[in-house]
């Protein structure tokens, strides 16, 4: 399609000219295309409208609570000492972080916006928060705020600073209290092109550009839905039924024979009609009430519903094994590609919005858990996929042979190997019950003092290390 614009001249006059495929004869690019008009435009959703949506209607709430509810149920594996890790995950479960976090994504999901306030108990909230003065249990308490409660002030425009172009405040309640941003979680919804226009720097709902293949979808549903009704339809030919209403009182007559046909017939049972005969007073015959009945076909429904439902996967980007829980069709297709897609999206969403919004919180959360900030605390986002029985098992072999080729290689400890092994084990859930059983027992290396005939294992054989300590043991000792 041609498309207009203007350049100008070296005398400062211009002239307008059009690129794209044009064709005269087919009237395509010119005024006679049908498209060439064809133009986008813009209609804000009102938040009646996204929150009318939300709460009647199961696909706007799918689409809005399915990717928080992913981002955060797997949530995050701490890399730290055991202790530690253990009073880090505890501090999360007392602030309720990671329910919290989905809370305020799906507000931000729907309504573009919300932030999560750090409440530290300090009386000027206005101030920065200093996240080196958090001690143990400095963390009270966090609270998810909707975009409704919150206003945000003026922006920051020193284009130095590393906040240019985000609120220099936030403001909330009947009072007027502001907030430093570095005391909230900022989340947002979907971005809008900065330096426009119609830029909202809390951004759009992510129902805003897949509001009209939502509707078209559930418009589609309904209205198969209504043909269902209408699957068959009763036809009914009555003789003279013209001269019948024009009569005086013929239409409670009509009225009165149609409702006693419909109480004999029932749904499905019998019905009796008038057969016709001779007509008193005349050679023409009554040929009787003749009745019929018309069969709608659903053919090509079910594929237009399937469209409708690719429409709408591809606006939400969510795959339809997901989003409606449909079987993948096709020929040897199990839709494990588009749902390992579909975590690839959710984990790079987790690295370059949900951890960088929690950067803040999380250098508090450690402290609060602490009572300081070690250099070698961090985590890692589990993965989404999960893998089945066999295939745990399978892994766990794969561990057991590498484990086993490095131990005859002697190119590490046995006590190195043997570390590696369990947290390997442990991790991939290879050995049910293996973590419990390290805690009460730990792992125990035999001392080999040469009186047992009998064969030892291939680790003891190896060199193992002397003495009935257990790792666990020997790393709490490492670490004191």
């Amino acid at each position: 399609m041609a498309k207009p614009h203007y350049r100008l001249r070296a005398d400062g006059s211009a002239i307008l000219l059009r690129d794209g495929l044009q064709n005269a004869l087919a009237n395509l690019g010119t005024p006679r295309d049908k498209a060439f008009s064809a133009t986008y435009g813009y209609r804000q959703r009102t938040q009646d409208e996204l929150i009318n949506a939300y709460r009647t209607a199961w696909l706007a709430r799918k689409i809005v609570d399915i990717i928080p509810m992913d981002a955060t149920r797997r949530w995050r594996a701490w890399q730290a000492d055991s202790v530690e890790i253990t009073d880090i995950e505890a501090e999360e479960r007392r602030l309720g972080l990671q329910p919290k976090l989905r809370d305020g994504m799906i507000s931000a999901r729907l309504l573009g916006g919300s932030v999560i306030y750090i409440g530290t108990g300090d009386a000027d909230v206005s101030q920065p928060l200093i996240t080196d003065r958090i001690g143990k249990g400095g963390v009270r308490h966090l609270t998810v705020i909707g975009r409704d409660q919150i206003s945000l002030g003026e922006s920051d425009e020193d284009p130095e600073s590393a906040t240019f172009g985000k609120p220099a405040w936030y403001q909330v309640g009947a009072k007027g209290v502001r907030i430093h941003p570095s005391r909230v979680v900022d989340l947002r919804g979907a971005s809008t092109p900065v330096g426009t226009m119609k830029f909202d720097p809390w951004g759009d709902s992510v129902l805003q550009p897949i509001f009209d293949a939502m509707t078209q979808a559930d418009g589609t549903a309904a209205n198969i839905a209504t043909l269902t009704y209408e699957a068959c339809v009763d036809v009914l030919r009555i003789p003279n039924l013209r001269e019948m209403l024009l009569e005086q009182g013929g239409d409670s007559k009509l009225t009165s024979y149609l409702t006693t046909l419909a109480i004999a017939k029932g749904n499905n049972g019998m019905l009796v009609l008038d057969g016709g005969g001779a007509i008193p007073g005349s050679e023409k015959r009554d040929p009787g009430t003749e009745y019929d009945r018309k069969a709608i076909g659903f053919g090509g429904l079910g594929d237009i519903w399937d469209r409708m439902m690719q429409a709408v996967s591809g606006a939400a980007d969510i795959p339809m094994t997901r989003l409606f829980g449909q079987s993948p069709g096709g020929l040897n297709a199990s839709g494990e590609s588009d749902l390992r897609n579909y975590y690839d999206r959710v984990q790079g969403m987790q690295e370059l919005e949900i951890g960088p919004a929690l950067a803040t919180l999380d250098e508090c959360l450690i402290r609060s858990a602490l009572g300081g900030r070690p250099d070698d605390v961090h985590y890692n986002w589990r993965s989404l996929w999960q893998t089945t029985d066999k295939e745990r098992a399978e892994v766990g072999k794969t561990t057991a042979d590498i484990v086993s080729i490095l131990a005859g290689a002697n190119l590490f400890p046995v006590e190195t190997l043997q570390a590696a092994a369990a947290n390997a084990m442990v991790e991939t859930g290879a050995l049910p019950g293996l973590e419990a059983a390290i805690e009460e027992h730990g792992l125990v290396l035999e001392e080999d003092d040469g009186e047992d005939d009998e064969p030892q294992d291939d680790l003891s054989q190896r060199g193992a290390p002397t003495g009935g300590a257990s790792f666990r043991g020997r790393q709490e000792e490492k670490a004191s």
